[in-house]
């Protein structure tokens, strides 16, 4: 359950990314009225600001959706990385150009974060649509 609690984390993250980059946003119209700045420069300001609070709401509705659709109990869990021990050890006997083509085969994606000092992989694959976060704590 740590990965879902780096998820929970980072939903806090984007909260308070949203609320900041949304005090920003409402402070361009004072800037405009003021006129301390061109209307060039608060207009591509605008724009960048948009950008970013739409990429942080849909970060923000896919982790969402990705913890909600996660109700997994502890049994379930041990299952789970039982298995993949079991395919962790039959992987060690094989050679790099076989496991290479099992990866590839499965079009296993991942993206690496640092968040609240730890590394934090949201990996993919063929067989899961859902993104599942492996979370390292750096030293």
């Amino acid at each position: 359950m740590q990965g879902n609690q780096a998820l929970s984390e980072r939903l806090e993250v984007i909260k308070d990314q949203l609320i900041e980059y949304e005090k920003q946003y409402s402070k361009l119209l004072d800037l405009y009225l003021v006129r301390d700045f061109s209307r060039e420069i608060l207009t591509e300001r605008k724009a960048r600001l948009e950008e970013t609070i739409a990429g942080l709401k849909a970060e923000q509705i896919r982790i969402t959706a990705h913890i909600q659709s996660i109700g997994l109990t502890d049994d379930q869990i041990e299952n789970i990385e039982a298995f993949c021990d079991e395919i962790r050890e039959g992987l060690e006997v094989l050679n790099f150009d076989t496991k290479r083509r099992i990866i590839n085969f499965l079009d296993v994606r991942g993206t690496l974060a640092v968040e609240n000092n730890e590394k934090v992989v949201y990996a993919r694959c063929r067989i899961s649509q859902q993104q599942l976060s492996l979370v390292q704590t750096l030293p």
